[in-house]
C-alpha cells in the first residue's frame, strides 16, 4: 500500500501513551500492512477517548507531573489544554543551568510541550492549596543537563496567571516546570491562550489505487515464472482540524510514524506452499519462482495467492511518555494474485492373463505387472497400470450323493467361482442341455459328472469330478390275523419285518407290536420304512369286533325326589345326568341301555301382590286364571316342579263423608254446604251440578241437596243429603218505640 507523501498530511496520529513507538514517514513511496492500518485506527479511537476524559474531576490525565526532568511527559496541545494536576508529593530536581536566572527548585514537577508558533501564552489557575498558597510556572529550553529560562510567572491560591514568551522555535520541545513556592502544595489547571494548537487532526480524504501483482495465474508443476509488484498510490486532501482552538499543531518529527530512514520499510513477498523462490524475496519488485516439481505425476488442482507486504522495522527507541495525536495518512491496499496449479494424470489400465501375456503402448511391450509412466509433460502425465490376473477359477462339483426312495435327485456343485466373469458347463448321464451351464445341477441318475469353470476375464479354466450312487432296497413286512373280539377288548397286533426298520400304524401308534382296546371292526395298516434309503412297504390286517348293543332312550324329565324304571330296575337319580344300565347281549357281550335324565328341582316362586280388586277392577287374571276374591294363593307349576305363591289385595271401600245437620234460613238468605272430611283423590258432584267440597245455595223454598263422591283410585262411589229449610218473611208494625236524642243515640230491639 503506497503513501504519496507529497500530497498527504505529514503525521499519522499515534498516542504514545499506549507505548506505540512512532516512525517518521519520508517523502518517498512507503508501504503499511493491513494489520498496521487496523492498529492505527484502534489507536485513533483510544486517543479520542482519552481527550474527552480530561477535566478537573480527573487529575493527572493523561499522565501526572514527572518528579524528574528526565521523566517529563510530552503533552501536545490538545492534551495540555485543561491539564489538571498538583504539586503535592513532589521532591526537588535541580539540573545544571547555563545562567543563574533560574531559582533553586523545591518541590517541582516537569512537563514537555511543543509550540507551533514563535510565541505562546498559557493561563494557569491555582486552587485548593493544602500547604502554602502560591505556585510558580517556568518555561525552559535545552536538555535536562543544560537549560535556559525563557519565561516565568507565579499565581496564588484562587487566582489566574498568564505565562507568555516569544522567540521560540516552532516544533521544538520545551520544558514546563511547576514549582510549589515555599513548598506549597496546590492544584492547578492550564488553558492555552495562543501559540499552541489544541485541536485534533482531521481525517484526510483519500483517493487510492491499490498495488497489485502481475504475472501468470495458470501453472503446471516445475514451471518457472516471474511476478512483478505494480505499486499503488494515493491522492490525499488533508482534513480540517477538529475541536479545541481549531489549530492542529504537529508534534516533533521524531514522535509520529513517518519519520526515520527508508531502510525501516522492508518489502516481503509471499507465495503458496507449492512454490519455491529461485530469487531473493525481500526488497525486490520482481521475483522468480518455480512450481514444486514433486507434483509431477500427481493428479491435482491447487489454489493459492502470490502477494507482498511491507514490514516496518523500527530503528529508534520508543518514548513511553509522549501524548500526541498524529495526523492520519492514506494507505493504499494490496491486491494479491490468485494462482492455480494443475496437473492431470491419465491412467491406462491393462491386465496380463492366461490369454494376453504383454501390454503395448506406442509399440513398446510391457510384460510385467507395475505402474509405468509412458508419457509426461509439466501439465500431463500418462501412466499405464498393469495388473496380472493368472488366478485359476475354483471348480467344486460337490461330494456327489446317493439316490434313494426319498432323495430322488441329488444337487451337485459347491464353492465354485461365480459371478458375471465366470461360466460353468456340466457333463454326465442324463443332463438336460437347458440347465448344464448352471453352477449347481440337480441330477436323478447315478454315474460320474464333470464340472468345467472358465474365467472369461482371463481365459483360465478349472474342472472337478464327482459320483452319484443309488439305493432303492424295499423292506418286507407281514401281520398275522387275530380272532373276533368283543367291544372294548384289548387286542395285540404284531408286524414281522426287518428289525432296523421304522413301523408306523394307521392308528398313529409306533413299533412292531401295538396293544389297544378294540371299539369297532377296523382294518389296521402298518407302514415299514428303511431309515437308510427311505423306501417303504405296507401290510394290512382287519380286527373284527362283536358290536356293542347300545340302546339310547330319549331324555326324561322328572321332579326332584321322583323315580323311574329302566329294564325292570327302579332308578332314583339324585340329580340330572346321563345314566346307563349294563345287560348281557345275545352273543355274550355287554349291552348298554342309556338315557339322559333331567331332574328338575322343586322351586317355590313368590310373586308377591299381583293385583288389587276395586270397584272398577272386579277380577284379576294371573297364570291363565281369573280371581274375583282377595286372598293368599299357592298354585302348582303347570310345566315344572314346585308352586307359584302370590297375593291378591282388595280396595272397595267407598269414600265416607258428612254434610252436617239440616240448615234453616230465611227467605233470601244463603246457606253454606260443606263436605267433611275432605279426602284426597275424591271428586264431589252436587245435585245442582256444582263440583267441589263446598257450595253456597239460596233456595226460595225448603230443598234437599245431594252430593255424590267418587274415589278415582278405586272407582267406588258414596252419596249424602242435607236439607235447607226456608222460613217465609213476616212484617210486624211496632209503632214508635223510642226517640233517639243527643243523650240517647241508640235503641235496642229484642226479639220475643
Amino acid at each position: 500500500m503506497l503513501i504519496d507523501c507529497e500530497t498527504t498530511a505529514k503525521y499519522i496520529r499515534v498516542p504514545s501513551s499506549e507505548k506505540i513507538g512512532a516512525r517518521y514517514l519520508s517523502h518517498q513511496s512507503n508501504f503499511l500492512t493491513m494489520k498496521q492500518q487496523l492498529l492505527v485506527l484502534a489507536l485513533l479511537a483510544l486517543s479520542n477517548a482519552s481527550i474527552s476524559a480530561q477535566n478537573c474531576a480527573n487529575f493527572n490525565l493523561p499522565a501526572p507531573l514527572a518528579d524528574s526532568c528526565h521523566q517529563a511527559p510530552l503533552l501536545c496541545g490538545n492534551y495540555l489544554e485543561g491539564f489538571c494536576s498538583t504539586t503535592a508529593g513532589l521532591t526537588p530536581d535541580q539540573p545544571g543551568f547555563t545562567t543563574n536566572t533560574i531559582p533553586d527548585f523545591g518541590n517541582n514537577g516537569w512537563l514537555r510541550i511543543a509550540p507551533c508558533e514563535d510565541s505562546i501564552a498559557i493561563d494557569f489557575q491555582v486552587f485548593d492549596c493544602q500547604a502554602g498558597n502560591e505556585l510558580g510556572f517556568f518555561l525552559l529550553s535545552g536538555d535536562c543537563d543544560t537549560m535556559t529560562l525563557h519565561s516565568s510567572i507565579s499565581a496564588q491560591d484562587g487566582s489566574v496567571a498568564q505565562l507568555t514568551t516569544g522567540g521560540l522555535t516552532p516544533g521544538e520541545i520545551y520544558f514546563l516546570v511547576v514549582e510549589g513556592l515555599n513548598n506549597a502544595e496546590c492544584k492547578f489547571q492550564a488553558h492555552v491562550v495562543y501559540g499552541i494548537g489544541t485541536a485534533s487532526p482531521g481525517q484526510p480524504i483519500c483517493n487510492c489505487t491499490d498495488a497489485y501483482v502481475d504475472g501468470p495465474d495458470d501453472l503446471c508443476p516445475a514451471d518457472i515464472v516471474q511476478y512483478t509488484l505494480v505499486p499503488g498510490s494515493c491522492t490525499i486532501t488533508p482534513g480540517q482540524a477538529v475541536g479545541g482552538n481549531g489549530i492542529y499543531c504537529p508534534p516533533p518529527d521524531s514522535i509520529c510514524l513517518g519519520g526515520g530512514s527508508q531502510d525501516s520499510l522492508v518489502l516481503h513477498w509471499t507465495i503458496p506452499p507449492f512454490m519455491n523462490f529461485l530469487s531473493d524475496s525481500i526488497n525486490l519488485l520482481t521475483i522468480t519462482v518455480q512450481v514444486d516439481s514433486n507434483l509431477l505425476g500427481i493428479d491435482t488442482v491447487l489454489n493459492g495467492t502470490v502477494s507482498a507486504y511491507w514490514e516496518i522495522i523500527d530503528l529508534t527507541p520508543k518514548d513511553s511518555s509522549v501524548y500526541c495525536d498524529c495526523d492520519p495518512g492514506c494507505i493504499p491496499g494490496f491486491s494479491p494474485k490468485d494462482v492455480q496449479v494443475h496437473h492431470d494424470v491419465e491412467i491406462i489400465y491393462c491386465e496380463l492373463n492366461c490369454v494376453q501375456n504383454c501390454c503395448y503402448y506406442n509399440g513398446q511391450a510391457y510384460c510385467s505387472p507395475g505402474i509405468y509412466i509412458v508419457e509426461q509433460t509439466n501439465c500431463l502425465t500418462k501412466k499405464m497400470v498393469i495388473t496380472a490376473n493368472w488366478v485359476l477359477p475354483t471348480a467344486d462339483a460337490g461330494w456327489g450323493g446317493v439316490l434313494t426312495c426319498v432323495n430322488t435327485s441329488v444337487l451337485l456343485g459347491g464353492n465354485s467361482s461365480s459371478g458375471p466373469n465366470y461360466t460353468c458347463i456340466w457333463s454326465g448321464p442324463g443332463i438336460n442341455p437347458v440347465v448344464q451351464f448352471q453352477p449347481t445341477l440337480s441330477v436323478s441318475m447315478p454315474g460320474a459328472y464333470t464340472l468345467l469353470v472358465t474365467n472369461t476375464s482371463n481365459g483360465c479354466t478349472a474342472s472337478a469330478n464327482t459320483f452319484v450312487m443309488a439305493d432303492f432296497n424295499i423292506p418286507s413286512v407281514v401281520i398275522p390275523p387275530v380272532p373276533k373280539v368283543c367291544f372294548g377288548e384289548i387286542v395285540a397286533l404284531t408286524a414281522f419285518g426287518p428289525s432296523f426298520s421304522l413301523y408306523n400304524w394307521s392308528n398313529n401308534m409306533i413299533g412292531q407290536q401295538i396293544t389297544f382296546a378294540a371299539l369297532a371292526t377296523t382294518a389296521y395298516t402298518v407302514t415299514v420304512t428303511n431309515p437308510f434309503n427311505g423306501c417303504t412297504n405296507t401290510a394290512v390286517t382287519t380286527v373284527q369286533v362283536q358290536p356293542l348293543i347300545t340302546t339310547n332312550l330319549g331324555p326324561k324329565t322328572i321332579c326332584e325326589g321322583q323315580c323311574i324304571y329302566i329294564g325292570g330296575d327302579e332308578l332314583c337319580p339324585p340329580g340330572s345326568g346321563f345314566y346307563s344300565v349294563v345287560a348281557s347281549s345275545y352273543h355274550g357281550c355287554d349291552s348298554i341301555i342309556s338315557l339322559m335324565i333331567n331332574v328338575t328341582p322343586n322351586v317355590v316362586t313368590n310373586h308377591g301382590t299381583v293385583g288389587t280388586l276395586t270397584c272398577d277392577v272386579t277380577s284379576i287374571s294371573f297364570l291363565g286364571n281369573n280371581y274375583v276374591q282377595p286372598g293368599n294363593y299357592a298354585v302348582p307349576d303347570a310345566i315344572g316342579c314346585g308352586e307359584h305363591q302370590f297375593v291378591i289385595d282388595s280396595d272397595v271401600s267407598p269414600p265416607n263423608m258428612d254434610l252436617g245437620q239440616p240448615q234453616e234460613i230465611c227467605a233470601g238468605q244463603t246457606a253454606t254446604l260443606a263436605v267433611s272430611p275432605i279426602l284426597p283423590n275424591v271428586e264431589y258432584v252436587w245435585s245442582n251440578n256444582s263440583v267441589g267440597t263446598q257450595i253456597e245455595v239460596s233456595p226460595t223454598a225448603t230443598a234437599t241437596y245431594t252430593v255424590i263422591a267418587q274415589n278415582h283410585l278405586n272407582g267406588c262411589i258414596s252419596s249424602e243429603q242435607v236439607t235447607v229449610s226456608v222460613n217465609p218473611s213476616v212484617d210486624t208494625d211496632f209503632g214508635v218505640i223510642g226517640t233517639l236524642t243527643c243523650n240517647q243515640q241508640n235503641r235496642c230491639l229484642q226479639k220475643d
